[in-house]
């Protein structure tokens, strides 16, 4: 095949646009940081920093589940103690209100305290976490789960669960409902003592003691079950942040630059241009030549 001169020239041009091309690639990835700007830039490894930043997204959503999660379960294990230090509160004062040697109008008094603590413990049975009823089941927006009438307690709330997705295949309940709290006997047991106490019933008032304490382990069950929650929400968290690290490490693996050799190659690139120039100028001058001639 006869090679002319417009061939060599058209060759030559291919061969400096190509120079260009890549000097002006090496330069946004010197300049970025990224070798990686669009799927032709690296089709395998674009596809493969995708799918981890993919996952490393879906990742951060479970974090944020988690994080919410952990701050209900806070919240609510919290209201549980402060509920477990009104029963012993209850409990000093029944064991008080027994005693054979005070009178009926100290007994009233006490009355009136355990009446107070019954107060808080219901303020307490519909407190809020960041604007949601706590003890109210899946009807956290409604108005208050607990109401008292007379001596009875009455619960408008739900059993239902609130759960949160916290991996792929791992969804955790982190509520207590109210149901659970009048299963305890609190309220029941702190409206027996205040009775009781109001009456002048001894009898009565001894057989509280047992009735709170009794109502008390059964709010110290569910703390304990709460912090079980705690404990595994924790795992998922800390579980979940280590596999972000290697999907962080992965992903800067694929779309990251290495420096040192872009710079290397920008050079070898750049000489490779001018060299090419060189030659273009003197076929350029030689075409020239000829036509003149």
């Amino acid at each position: 095949m006869r090679v002319t001169q417009a061939m060599i020239i058209s060759n030559t041009m291919r061969a400096l646009q190509g120079n260009r091309s890549n000097m002006a690639f090496l330069q946004r990835a010197i300049a970025t940081g990224k070798k990686l700007h669009t799927a032709s830039d690296g089709p395998v490894s674009f596809s493969r920093a995708r799918r981890f930043s993919n996952m490393l997204s879906q990742n951060e959503q479970f974090l944020r589940n988690i994080q919410d999660a952990q701050g209900w379960v806070d919240a609510t294990s919290s209201k549980l103690d402060l509920i477990v230090g009104l029963l012993m509160d209850a409990a000093d004062i029944a064991k008080r209100g027994a005693d054979g040697n005070i009178d009926a109008d100290i007994r009233e008094s006490l009355g009136n305290k355990v009446d107070g603590l019954l107060d808080e413990m219901l303020s307490l049975a519909n407190d809020e976490h960041i604007g949601r009823k706590v003890f109210a089941g899946s009807e956290t927006k409604s108005g208050n789960p607990f109401s008292i009438n007379g001596s009875n307690i009455i619960y408008s709330g739900n059993t239902d669960p609130i759960n949160r997705k916290i991996s792929e295949q791992h969804t955790i309940s982190i509520n207590i409902n109210g149901q659970q709290l009048l299963d305890t006997g609190m309220f029941t047991a702190m409206i027996n003592l205040r009775d009781a106490l109001l009456t002048d019933d001894t009898a009565s008032i001894s057989g509280s003691i047992d009735e709170i304490d009794a109502a008390k382990e059964k709010v110290l069950n569910i703390a304990t079950t709460l912090a079980s929650v705690s404990n595994n929400l924790d795992l998922a968290m800390n579980r979940i942040e280590a596999v972000n690290v290697n999907l962080n490490k992965y992903i800067s693996d694929e779309e990251d630059v290495d420096l040192a050799e872009a710079l290397t190659k920008y050079e070898a690139e750049e000489i490779a241009y001018k060299a090419a120039l060189q030659s273009a100028a003197k076929i350029m001058n030689l075409s020239i030549l000829d036509y003149m001639r």
